[in-house]
């Protein structure tokens, strides 16, 4: 249960693949404008059947470590990545460690009952530099605080069982202070 919480970052990074946005707002306005973005279980949309493939993300801070995974998963296959990231304002810098790139969108949370699809309350919108955007959905107590956290929200919705399965929510080994990326396409869809 415990990767399943970082499976869940991976869904609202999905769809990205991106360089650098300029911001033009303030930095109050920005931390409002990303204030449920970290440690929140974000996805695409809420799964029709067992089989049903969706994207979903999980920005995770502990004790200072900023990581995260994203990926696609049902309840029988799982495709992660894990990643570790940096916020400034609500700009969201990545960092991949695996094919060693980094990229930057940004990134803004809102309440939006009403304006989703239901049964969520909050939206989380990734933005590249070209203007693409990808929305992700998330329920105001889909908090992530523990590995507990993650399996009371699975048994609470079934339905997200899947997203957590095989999901690590201790921080990876990852130094990117000290490792050389190069700017170009997260991989992400």
């Amino acid at each position: 249960m415990a990767k399943l919480k970082a499976a869940l970052a991976m869904g609202a990074v999905a769809a990205l693949g991106f360089g650098t946005y300029s911001l033009l707002s303030s930095s109050d306005e920005d931390a409002a404008g990303t204030r449920d973005l970290v440690n929140q279980v974000w996805i695409e949309r809420m799964p029709e059947t067992s089989r049903d493939m969706i994207g979903h993300v999980v920005i995770l801070d502990r004790d200072g470590q900023q990581f995260g995974i994203v990926g696609r998963g049902s309840r029988w296959r799982h495709a992660l990545e894990a990643f570790g990231w940096r916020l400034e304002g609500s700009q969201l810098k990545l960092f991949f460690p695996q094919d060693r790139v980094r990229g930057e969108v940004k990134a803004r949370t809102w309440k939006c009952a009403g304006e989703a699809p239901e049964p969520f309350e909050l939206c989380l919108e990734f933005t590249n530099a070209q203007g693409r955007s990808v929305k992700f959905y998330s329920h105001s107590d889909w908090v992530v605080k523990d590995a507990d956290s993650l399996d009371a929200l699975s048994m609470e919705n079934p339905e997200l069982a899947g997203v957590f399965e095989n999901v690590e929510l201790s921080a990876p080994e990852l130094d990117i202070d000290s490792m050389e990326f190069e700017e170009g396409p997260l991989p992400l869809r």
